[in-house]
């Protein structure tokens, strides 16, 4: 008992010193020598306020039902992380479509990142498959987290940012036209 909270108080010493450090190297990082032009910086900082009030939306309402009803859907681990995918997802789709997603150094760089994301996502559809063959998908009636849960999200929100990523290609190939 006494060494679980030694853990528990040693992981969060380590996610402090990596939160501070996180913040530190943000804030230190000088404007100047940014990639991005003003224009993208302005819509990614749009993009991060959708972001964090969707990911609140959906922790409330998760939280709401998770706390007022018997209902369980998935694990918290698998919740969490659907959370967080919707933030990621609504930050990408948002600086896609504003141009804001990648630097002006990094524009040639977008076919290397579909193909990365793609192979990704085949292999989270792979494991999310395997999961349902091998009959751990579901466990206790909800779905399980790293069994199932976390790959089944995976696709989706990887999924959702290709698609993003390919409307925007479509709409800018149909302006050039």
């Amino acid at each position: 008992m006494k060494e679980d909270f030694i853990m528990i108080g040693v992981i969060a010493i380590i996610c402090l010193i990596g939160i501070v450090a996180t913040i530190y190297m943000v804030l230190k990082k000088d404007i100047a020598n940014n990639k991005f032009d003003e224009r993208q910086l302005e819509a990614q900082g749009k993009a991060y306020k959708a972001s964090a009030l969707s990911m609140i939306i959906y922790f409330v309402c998760y939280m709401a039902i998770a706390s007022s009803s018997e209902i369980i859907l998935f694990d918290t681990v698998t919740g969490i992380f659907i959370g967080i995918a919707i933030g990621v997802v609504v930050f990408a789709s948002i600086a896609i479509s504003h141009d804001a997603y990648f630097s002006r150094d990094e524009i040639d760089k977008i076919n290397l990142f579909i193909i990365g994301f793609s192979a990704l996502d085949l292999a989270e559809f792979y494991s999310f498959i395997r999961c349902v063959k091998n009959g751990t998908f579901l466990q206790s009636g909800f779905i399980s987290g790293f069994d199932g849960g976390i790959p089944l999200v995976s696709v989706f929100y990887i999924t959702a940012i290709l698609i993003a990523l390919a409307i925007k290609k479509i709409k800018e190939r149909n302006s050039d036209n």
